[in-house]
C-alpha cells in the first residue's frame, strides 16, 4: 500500500502523472489478486477466520477500491474470465466468491 500511496513525482521528473498512477494501480491490483490466491490456499499457519480478515481488510481498503476503478477503466478488456470474475468479487467484497474462484482454479490446475 505504501508504494501505491507514494508520490513518485518528487523523485522523477515525469510530466505524465496519469500514466504513473495507472501503472501503480495495475501493480497494486495484480498484487492484491496474487495475495488473495495465496491467502486462500489451505494452510495450518492461518485459520480460516484469519484468512477471511486479511482478505476482507484488503478488498475494503480505500487505495484498493480507488485502484480497482482505474484498473477496470484501462485493462478490463484484456482480462480473461477468471480475472474478470476475481475483479467482480473484489468489487462486491465477496469472500465466498473469491474462495470458490480460487478453489476452482486450484482444482483445474492440478
Amino acid at each position: 500500500m505504501e508504494v501505491y500511496q507514494l508520490d513518485i513525482s518528487k523523485y522523477l521528473k515525469i510530466s505524465d502523472s496519469l500514466n504513473i498512477d495507472d501503472l501503480k494501480a495495475f501493480k497494486l491490483i495484480k498484487n492484491v489478486m496474487s495475495l488473495i490466491h495465496l491467502y486462500l490456499i489451505p494452510s495450518k499457519e492461518l485459520s480460516t477466520i484469519q484468512r477471511y480478515r486479511y482478505i476482507i481488510n484488503m478488498v475494503k481498503n480505500s487505495s484498493v477500491r480507488e485502484a480497482l476503478m482505474s484498473y477496470r477503466k484501462y485493462h478490463y478488456n484484456q482480462l480473461g474470465r477468471y480475472e474478470r470474475f476475481i475483479l467482480h468479487m473484489i468489487d462486491k467484497q465477496s469472500f465466498v466468491g473469491l474462495y470458490c474462484a480460487t478453489a476452482y482454479s486450484r482444482f483445474r490446475n492440478k
